[in-house]
């Protein structure tokens, strides 16, 4: 019996994450197959807030840091979605999204992204509930000052 191969090991780790749990093993494979593997170093920048989207990346593992109108919102880790909200709602990227180490992603362009998307209900539910979470965030920070900027 041989190892696993690579692909089928990073879908077996993100079989066991959140966002991929409602996924079949099949699917989960798919979805890490159907993108291209790559490697982003600590401090590079991944994506750039108000470029055009280029698809959704999937955080196989590292930790990356997101900022929105030059303020740190969150840090995304291994079974994360990112760039959803460009391959769903906008063309436009809404953060900047920074490698805080060395990460692996699965980057799925904007075509693929979004024939799994209108394919499988379930990568839909997860791209959609991603995008939905991360638009309220946004919205809400919107309404609710940051304590570095007081209203006036």
């Amino acid at each position: 019996m041989g190892f696993p191969s690579a692909d089928a090991s990073r879908a077996q780790r993100l079989s066991r994450l959140d966002r991929f749990a409602s996924m079949t093993p099949t699917l989960v494979r798919e979805v890490v197959t159907a993108g291209d593997l790559l490697r982003v170093r600590s401090g590079e920048v991944l994506i750039q807030q108000d470029e055009r989207s280029a698809g959704a990346y999937v955080v196989i593992s590292g930790e990356l840091s997101v900022a929105r109108n030059g303020q740190d919102v969150g840090v995304m880790c291994a079974g994360d979605l990112i760039g959803e909200i460009g391959v769903v709602v906008s063309p436009l990227r809404t953060s900047t999204v920074v490698a805080l180490t060395e990460c692996e992603l699965i980057h799925l362009p904007e075509e693929i992204a979004r024939g799994l998307y209108d394919e499988h209900p379930a990568f839909r539910n997860a791209l959609w509930g991603t995008a939905q979470e991360r638009l309220m965030r946004d919205l809400h920070s919107e309404l609710v000052p940051h304590p570095s900027n007081p209203p006036d």
